[in-house]
């Protein structure tokens, strides 16, 4: 793995979350600028994937920005069956080890509260999970991407 890369991406997109961005739109920026895509239209396209999916018990937002991160490296523009299934193995190789590190995709599963029930996401917020928790993810996530594309500098 690129090390230098991985820290400097890691370090963008904590430093976007702390900015308040959610999970989602911190690991899919950094990855975006690497592209060359527009950090506001990734930003956009990011936030309802945040908190599992909207607040909805999904996959956590920091493997959704992943795997955005991996569509705009490997996916097709056209249809391209070979193309398609690199992608799919490249993304269930990241979701395979996300959830060997974590124990889960699931955000609810790894926060240990539903974010759908207000009572719950004060708690979370109360408790300062998003702050303690959230960046750990939000770092594997990028440090796994970096590795699964071979990105360099």
């Amino acid at each position: 793995m690129n090390e230098k890369l991985a820290n400097d991406l890691v370090a963008e997109a904590k430093d976007y979350f702390a900015k308040k961005y959610n999970c989602s739109q911190s690991t899919f920026a950094p990855f975006a600028k690497y592209f060359g895509l527009d950090v506001d239209v990734a930003f956009k396209i990011a936030t309802p994937f945040g908190g599992g999916f909207g607040h909805m018990r999904e996959a956590c937002g920091a493997v959704s920005g992943a795997l955005m991160a991996l569509g705009v490296a490997k996916g097709n523009a056209v249809p391209d069956r070979e193309k398609k299934h690199v992608c799919y193995h490249l993304a269930a190789e990241f979701q395979n080890r996300f959830k060997a590190e974590h124990g889960s995709l699931r955000c609810p599963n790894l926060l240990g509260l539903y974010l759908g029930d207000p009572v719950q996401l004060q708690e979370a917020r109360d408790r300062g999970l998003f702050a303690e928790v959230c960046p750990t993810y939000i770092e594997t996530a990028v440090r796994l991407m970096v590795d699964i594309l071979e990105l360099e500098e």
